[in-house]
Formats: C-alpha cells, sequence, structure tokens
C-alpha cells in the first residue's frame, strides 16, 4: 500500500482564523464547536458558503461478538441497516437535521445485503475473524478496506461534499475499537474498555 501522508494546516493559518472567530462571537463563546469550526477553516481554506455535507456509514461484523461481548446479537446489525433504509435510526435522525445524505456501505457484515438497493454492496469479507485467536483481518483485507474507504471519500468529494462525516455499524465495533486504541496508544485495556 502506498504512504499516504496528511499535512497539518500551517498554523498562522489557524491563528488568523480564531483571532476573526474571537472578534465575531466575542471570545471563545461557541467552545469545542469554535474549535472545530477553525480547525476545518484552517484544513479547507475557508468556511464555504453552502455546506455539502455526506456521512459514509460503513457497516459490517467482529468475530469477537461470539464472546457475548455485545447487549445485542450480531442479528441487529442486520435490523440497524433496515433502520438506516427506512430513515428511522438516530445516525438518519441526526443527518437529516444537518442537511446530511447517508451513503451506507456494507464494507463486512455476516449478511446478505443485496436485497437493500440503496446500500452500497463493497464487501470484503462476511465479518471479520475473532482476534483472540489471530488477526481480524488478513494485510489484503485491510488494505482493501482502507482503497474501498478512500475511494468512497474522493467519489463524495467529486460530487460537491465538502464535510465527510464517518460513521459505522457493527455488533462488537466498541470491543474492536478498545482492542485496536489499546493497540496503537500502548494502553492497558482497561483504559480504553468501557460501555458500548
Amino acid at each position: 500500500m502506498e504512504k499516504i501522508q496528511i499535512k497539518l494546516p500551517p498554523e498562522a493559518a489557524r491563528k488568523q482564523i480564531k483571532q476573526a472567530w474571537q472578534k465575531k462571537l466575542q471570545g471563545n463563546s461557541l467552545g469545542k464547536l469554535q474549535d472545530l469550526l477553525t480547525s476545518y477553516a484552517a484544513m479547507t481554506g475557508g468556511i464555504p458558503s453552502i455546506l455539502k455535507p455526506v456521512m459514509l456509514l460503513m457497516c459490517g461484523d467482529h468475530g469477537i461478538a461470539k464472546y457475548g461481548v455485545s447487549a445485542f446479537p450480531q442479528e441487529v446489525t442486520l435490523q440497524m441497516v433496515n433502520g438506516y433504509m427506512r430513515e428511522t435510526a438516530g445516525a438518519n435522525v441526526l443527518a437529516r437535521h444537518a442537511g446530511m445524505e447517508v451513503v451506507v456501505v456494507d464494507i463486512g457484515t455476516n449478511f446478505d445485503l443485496s436485497g437493500f438497493s440503496k446500500v452500497r454492496q463493497l464487501k470484503v469479507a462476511r465479518g471479520t475473524n475473532d482476534f483472540t485467536q489471530g488477526p481480524a483481518m488478513t494485510k489484503a483485507q485491510a488494505e482493501q478496506a482502507l482503497h474501498v474507504g478512500m475511494a468512497l471519500a474522493d467519489e463524495a468529494i467529486d460530487k460537491g461534499c465538502n464535510l465527510l462525516a464517518t460513521g459505522e455499524m457493527g455488533i462488537a465495533n466498541t470491543t474492536s475499537t478498545a482492542a485496536i486504541a489499546s493497540a496503537f496508544l500502548g494502553l492497558d485495556p482497561a483504559a480504553t474498555v468501557g460501555r458500548g
């Protein structure tokens, strides 16, 4: 896989944008939202007059779920995808309020979602393996999944998206996320595990 480098925006641009915001908004009245807007403006070169947000909602199942680490069985992944298609899930409600398009992607569920015409069918595998017994994915699968995500982001940007949100759905995803955070950050699992 090619090496990708993401450069931070110039600190001078960030400071200039922050100062402009502080003049208009009397200090830091928007708190963390103001910090996010400042970062967004620094990364993109300014705040666009019209936002065209898109949420990429990646769906996949996790092999670790077989140990009952979630309050719900894996069938709930399928139920959630059904909710996304009916536009009744929480992500849909938030997206609707933000005027955001939602793109639902089957990147690796254990289910055949071909009956859902609006779900992008880009499955890398039917779920991941149990990471307590070995790698959850092969290197090729992980690279393929990253390429799918990058291609979807490029596609959205080519269609005019100027604010890209990502989301994920899959039972036991919190356990997998906690394990990845522990490995990448060198943290004890007790520091990364909590209620899902």
